[in-house]
């Protein structure tokens, strides 16, 4: 993993890192505030922070899931993208042709649910949905379009080295989308650009 200092020594002036924690909002706006002036405006937002207290096809009876389990997940995967989205908002609605992007998944949809797995997550996740599709709302007054992006099953920490796909192919297949995306585009996609199920 590369840390901050890292990343910004690599790109140069073509990257300013911000470290915040998405469960605490003055963290957030604190980080915000510190670039307000030298970037007012922003032109996409990928909202990708997430928490997933089970592993893959982990099924855990509800009398052993903890209340904490859903309260974290919801606080990261939900409440953080509230907190870092509504503290950007003066900087994405000030730009040209700005978009937001929350990271979803596959275990959010209503319709693919099959089992008894990873409930906190998944519930988050659908919760996430609905919060892009509310934001959406609110944001079309500043042509503002909202993506929820499956990023697939990827071999990543979360993911776990029995995933689908390479961080490679996900990531080149998430950047065509978010290029292509725009106001009356279906707001649940895949990273290749394949409509997803609610």
């Amino acid at each position: 993993e590369k840390t901050a200092a890292e990343l910004e020594s690599r790109y140069g002036p073509s990257l300013k890192a911000l470290t915040f924690d998405v469960t605490e909002r003055h963290s957030v706006e604190s980080s915000v505030a510190s670039i307000a002036t030298e970037h007012p405006k922003i032109d996409l937002l990928i909202c990708n922070a997430a928490l997933n207290p089970d592993e893959p096809f982990v099924i855990r009876q509800i009398r052993d899931i903890p209340d904490e389990d859903f309260v974290s997940s919801f606080n990261i995967n939900v409440v953080g993208t509230v907190r870092v989205v509504r503290a950007l908002y003066p900087q994405l609605a000030a730009a040209a042709s700005p978009k937001v992007v929350a990271i979803s998944s596959g275990l959010a949809s209503l319709e693919w649910a099959s089992d008894g797995s990873q409930i906190p997550y998944s519930v988050s996740k659908s919760a996430l949905n609905m919060l892009c599709v509310r934001l959406q709302c609110l944001f079309a007054v500043d042509n503002i379009p909202v993506l929820a992006l499956n990023p697939g099953w990827v071999q990543t920490d979360m993911g776990g080295p029995e995933a689908q796909i390479t961080v490679e192919e996900s990531v080149t297949g998430m950047v065509g989308v978010i290029e292509a995306f725009s106001l009356g585009d279906p707001q649940f996609q895949d990273y290749k650009g394949d409509r997803q199920r609610w």
